[in-house]
């Protein structure tokens, strides 16, 4: 006889007519209605738990690859800003560096880019005439090195002294870049003077060792490279030629930090006072206007306004961001500030502002 080994609950299940999956259906609702409503609820919240761990596995890598871009702009900026200084510096070197001539006795002197005429002013005389000697103190660097001697260093020394000479003169037309000014201008001092205690053991007939002559000398040529590192890493053309307040604002994205609102405003003070002088002067600036230069100066009024009305926005930006309050209004600020910029540099491309200040200085 074979014996059973077959679950007796199983039989009785199939004695009594149950089918299989009924009985499972049973089974199934038995065990949901004894659970709990909380053990339900614990379930779900694991589920959306780990729903959202896959969301953050995910956004990990995005924010990282963001990060990456980022950096990388912060890191390519810098030099595509020294990539254009030095490309404008090779521009204006080309052109100003066939004016500038040397005579059988050493002397440097200049040819101007252009007349200089009644009807110039001074900013405009210092526009002529700085450039073209700045660029001839930059050929005298030459003269400083390792095989000069005290009495080769005559003529160099006196292009400083006559580049250091219209700094002072002019010194007015740039009031608005004073820090600059100082530290070019002490450039100028320091270098004048090392080359003159260098010309000194000529022009003093005095003995005097070797030790003092190579130390002399050295100095002097450690100013030289100093000083052409120092002027080559700013694009001082454009500083002279009064462009170069457009030129930095120009390259900023966002000008709420204070430093970018300085340069800006700087800017806008420069265009209101030549406004000011052309509104009191206007005969003498320009005797006959021609429709190019009314057009330029249309321009230059308009971009005027423009600032104006966004600094006024800035200025009240900043007294909510020092204070700290209106946290509102002053977001709603930034945002008006960043779309006034951009409109702005979109402008200014659009009608060339920098055209028509050239335009001007033209005239």
């Amino acid at each position: 006889m074979t014996k059973n080994t077959s679950n007796p609950h199983e039989n009785t299940s199939l004695l009594s007519g149950e089918k299989p999956a009924a009985r499972s259906t049973i089974r199934l609702q038995s065990l949901l209605r004894g659970k709990k409503p909380a053990a339900r609820s614990n379930v779900q919240v694991q589920s959306l738990l780990r729903g959202k761990c896959d969301h953050k596995r995910l956004l990990v890598p995005v924010l990282g690859c963001i990060l990456i871009v980022a950096t990388m702009y912060m890191l390519i900026r810098p030099y595509r800003r020294q990539a254009e200084r030095q490309r404008v510096s090779a521009e204006a070197e080309a052109y100003l560096k066939p004016l500038v001539g040397i005579d059988e006795s050493g002397r440097y002197g200049v040819t101007y880019p252009r007349n200089i005429t009644e009807k110039d002013t001074f900013a405009d005389l210092a526009k002529v005439m700085i450039p073209v000697w700045f660029e001839a103190s930059l050929v005298a660097l030459s003269t400083f090195n390792s095989t000069v001697q005290p009495a080769d260093v005559h003529g160099a020394r006196k292009c400083l002294l006559t580049t250091r000479d219209l700094l002072d003169v002019f010194s007015p037309v740039y009031t608005n870049s004073n820090r600059l000014w100082y530290r070019l201008r002490s450039q100028y001092k320091e270098g004048y003077e090392l080359a003159g205690s260098f010309q000194d053991l000529h022009d003093g007939n005095v003995t005097y060792d070797e030790q003092l002559w190579h130390r002399r000398r050295q100095k002097l040529i450690n100013w030289s490279v100093k000083f052409e590192r120092y002027v080559r890493s700013r694009n001082f053309i454009l500083y002279f030629l009064q462009l170069h307040y457009l030129t930095i604002i120009m390259e900023y994205d966002d000008v709420l930090s204070r430093e970018h609102q300085l340069q800006y405003h700087n800017f806008r003070k420069e265009i209101r006072s030549f406004i000011d002088e052309y509104n009191l002067f206007d005969f003498v600036l320009f005797p006959q206007l021609d429709p190019d230069a009314a057009a330029a100066i249309d321009i230059l009024k308009y971009s005027r306004t423009l600032l104006g009305e966004m600094n006024d926005q800035w200025e009240t930006f900043n007294l909510y961001r020092e204070e700290n309050k209106e946290e509102a209004a002053r977001s709603k600020l930034a945002d008006a500030i960043d779309k006034d910029w951009s409109n702005f540099k979109s402008w200014c491309e659009s009608n060339d502002l920098a055209g028509a200040i050239e335009t001007l200085a033209d005239e």
